[in-house]
């Protein structure tokens, strides 16, 4: 094998690394060396996966972007934030998934995720007490590692959550619409999220607080809004109260030109609605 004829074979043709190796009767990690020793650029194990099924080798498998949250972006934000409030990571010898699920209500955030990571895969609905239940599971113990080192834990992690680190700040704005719209709520007394975890809101509290005024709003008295943590029932929440703490909260998280697939539209039109937008 040439590096020409091989990087010929493997980038141009997008022939794989068994296709080559019963070309040249060699085994695929053969093949593979051979790549590392021509210097080829090889692909990814997500690109693998997407070519292979793009040719038909693997009609029943569920594809998606495995690298999803490997780079920071405004999309990984949102689905990040969407985790932190419903999704559940599992990680045992024979299954590493993340699952995430929703009611009625909610049951646009499971289309928006399956955009947003490229996957083929139609959601799975349930009866829960008598209410239609949507639910995605991606399967990947790369990405499940990932996420445990954005601060998602395998298991019940509500109560342990916290800010996630290293989070930049263009993307902040995303994480937190989509927490919101996951565990948030919004009525004619206030706009406020929920948690069991109080270190995890009291981070979001700083950040809304001082990201949240975007705009200087006429009338305004305060520089920053002022929201409020504490324990309700059984978990903790965060509360604002005010209608102009409110009008700028959402501001802060629907900013001008957002991808449809990154907003929950019956909560976004909920808040124009309450607020008078």
């Amino acid at each position: 094998m040439d590096a020409q004829t091989l990087n010929q074979l493997y980038n141009e043709q997008g022939m794989s690394l068994q296709d080559i190796g019963d070309i040249y009767n060699v085994s695929k990690p053969t093949v593979s060396k051979a790549l590392r020793e021509y210097d080829i650029p090889v692909r990814t194990r997500s690109q693998a996966r997407l070519l292979a099924l793009s040719k038909g080798k693997l009609p029943n498998q569920h594809t998606f972007n495995r690298e999803f949250f490997n780079k920071w972006s405004p999309q990984m934000a949102y689905v990040l934030g969407l985790v932190y409030a419903d999704g559940t990571v599992q990680q045992l010898p024979t299954n590493n998934s993340l699952r995430l699920g929703w009611g009625e209500d909610s049951k646009q955030l499971v289309y928006n995720v399956l955009h947003l990571m490229g996957s083929n895969k139609d959601p799975t609905q349930v009866d829960n007490h008598g209410y239609p239940f949507w639910y995605i599971t991606f399967s990947s113990k790369d990405m499940c590692n990932r996420l445990n080192e954005l601060g998602v834990p395998a298991g019940k992690k509500s109560h342990i959550l916290q800010w996630p680190d290293n989070i930049p700040p263009r993307c902040i704005p995303d994480f937190i619409r989509g927490y919101w719209e996951g565990d948030g709520t919004v009525n004619d007394i206030y706009l406020g999220l929920s948690s069991g975890s109080k270190v995890l809101l009291e981070g979001i509290q700083v950040v809304l607080d001082i990201g949240g005024y975007i705009k200087l709003i006429p009338g305004s008295a305060r520089l920053f809004p002022n929201g409020k943590v504490y324990m309700s029932q059984d978990s903790y929440v965060l509360h604002y109260y005010s209608q102009i703490d409110k009008q700028c909260i959402y501001d802060y998280m629907y900013y001008p030109c957002l991808d449809e697939h990154m907003v929950l539209n019956s909560k976004r039109d909920k808040c124009i609605r309450i607020l008078g937008l």
